[in-house]
């Protein structure tokens, strides 16, 4: 999987320095961030599910993600369901007021 972070292939057939933009892009910002968000929810499953061997840990160490190991998967989910809730709520929010507007242009008329 983490060789499939790299874009190796990609960055060969476009004709570019494949270490230097492998390099650029394991360094970047939005990497980190999607790296974070993934192994999050990823490391702690495989934790649960006993897949936990040395050499599971010593990718994830390579990867900089041991440390998701610690994470409560359930609060993740939790949280995850507070927002979708929260979400709904301000687009319903958002429907209601635009039907509303649109209601009252057409009373207008």
């Amino acid at each position: 999987m983490r060789d499939r972070f790299e874009q190796r292939e990609t960055f060969e057939v476009l004709g570019l320095p494949v270490e230097e933009c492998i390099r650029s892009n394991n360094e970047s910002e939005a990497m980190r961030i999607y790296r974070s968000m993934l192994f999050q929810r990823i490391v702690p499953i495989v934790k649960d599910i006993g897949l936990w061997s040395g050499k599971i840990q010593k990718a994830y160490a390579d990867m900089g993600v041991i440390g998701f190991a610690e994470t409560d998967y359930s609060a993740l989910v939790a949280e995850d369901e507070r927002r979708a809730r929260e979400l709904d709520a301000e687009r319903k929010a958002e429907r209601e007021t635009y039907v509303r507007s649109v209601a009252a242009a057409g009373a207008a008329a």
